[in-house]
């Protein structure tokens, strides 16, 4: 059990999670904090001489980044579903479905173009081949019975 709260370095997960968090915030800060300076920028260079409309301070622009992500962008979490055919998420579902400390996971993570080859070759005739015993309502089951 002690490895769950200690890397492998022994230092604590636990104060690298909050690293992380406050670093990422602090990122996110300096990113939000650059595009709105850009849009200011581009905001008091192009529309108060095109459209006679009013300079912005850095709030004002901040806020229309706020504003055009919620009208435009949502507030989803910016994952992008690959399709299951993907090489990624076959890689991702053997090396999720064991656990890191079986030899199964290091075969996989060593030999992965092997393993990717033989799924393609012989896994989806494998997989079919379960599903026809499966199938209860399979003529050859039936058959088989019989």
């Amino acid at each position: 059990m002690n490895h769950f709260w200690k890397t492998k370095d022994g230092k604590p997960k636990v104060l690298h999670i909050i690293a992380g968090v406050f670093g990422g915030i602090f990122v996110a800060c300096i990113f939000a904090f650059v595009f709105s300076f850009a849009v200011q920028y581009l905001w008091n260079w192009l529309l108060t001489d095109l459209f006679g409309l009013s300079r912005i301070d850095l709030y004002q622009s901040f806020g229309l980044v706020i504003l055009a992500k919620i009208l435009f962008g949502g507030f989803g979490h910016g994952h992008h579903h690959k399709p299951y055919g993907d090489q990624d998420s076959q890689q991702t579902v053997a090396v999720t479905n064991c656990c890191g400390e079986c030899s199964c996971y290091d075969d996989v993570k060593d030999n992965w173009v092997s393993y990717s080859d033989f799924w393609q070759e012989e896994g989806r005739v494998a997989w079919e081949n379960f599903k026809r015993k499966k199938d209860p309502g399979n003529k050859q089951n039936k058959e088989a019975e019989s």
